[in-house]
């Protein structure tokens, strides 16, 4: 379950940067994560769909996109909209 708890720190993370922007509604969200980082693009969305259930960021369109291990090893936020 440790994937779990990394996804719900990047929505947390997403929350903070929209409240910091001004952002009432998240409508995208870019992430990256490490090669081996071993988190799936399909689990990544869904726990991040289960989580931001009742947030700014429920129903946002998320995008993942993977680097090379040496650049992450985690997830990444990169971009809020």
């Amino acid at each position: 379950m440790h994937e779990y708890h990394i996804i719900e720190r990047a929505v947390k993370e997403v929350l903070e940067k929209a409240k910091e922007s001004g952002k009432t509604k998240i409508n995208k969200v870019v992430l990256s994560a490490g090669e081996r980082s071993g988190l799936e693009e399909g689990m990544i969305k869904l726990h991040f769909e289960l989580i931001a259930e009742g947030t700014p960021a429920e129903g946002a369109e998320i995008s993942v996109s993977y680097v090379p291990a040496d650049r992450s090893s985690s997830l990444v936020v990169d971009l809020v909209e």
